[in-house]
């Protein structure tokens, strides 16, 4: 019986993650910017650094709503409030773009990310292919 709760419980705990690539303007990748996430509810914060392709990733977090904050010299400081992701969702924010400036100006991105769904296969009724689309 206790080994079944156990199973259970643990079966239950799926963490989240937070991922993306940090890049310029051109597009080029920005290595070892500082990257920051602050969980809204409880301040939790957790900070790492893009790599030499200018990915990161914040694996094992909590469900909940969350800031994104990058900064690195000779751009501004980048950040995001308000995205929210579910008990063992993995989500990939994308392209992340800074903008040259000083690190003492910042953009802030107030609209909430968009969940891309990677691995349905569904057409919305009705739609038809069309050979372009092969």
């Amino acid at each position: 019986m206790i080994v079944l709760l156990a199973v259970a419980a643990w079966s239950q705990n799926v963490s989240s993650s937070i991922s993306g690539t940090v890049v310029d303007q051109s597009g080029a990748v920005l290595a070892e910017a500082m990257v920051q996430v602050v969980d809204a509810s409880n301040g939790f914060e957790r900070i790492g650094m893009s790599n030499e392709q200018g990915f990161f990733s914040f694996p094992d977090l909590r469900s909940g709503s969350f800031a994104l904050t990058i900064h690195t010299p000779g751009f501004k400081k980048y950040q995001q409030r308000g995205i929210v992701i579910k008990s063992g969702e993995q989500r990939s924010m994308g392209q992340l773009k800074l903008q040259v400036g000083e690190t003492s100006e910042s953009v802030t991105v107030t609209a909430e990310s968009t969940r891309v769904e990677l691995g349905s296969s569904e057409r919305p009724q009705g739609s038809q292919l069309r050979a372009a689309e092969f």
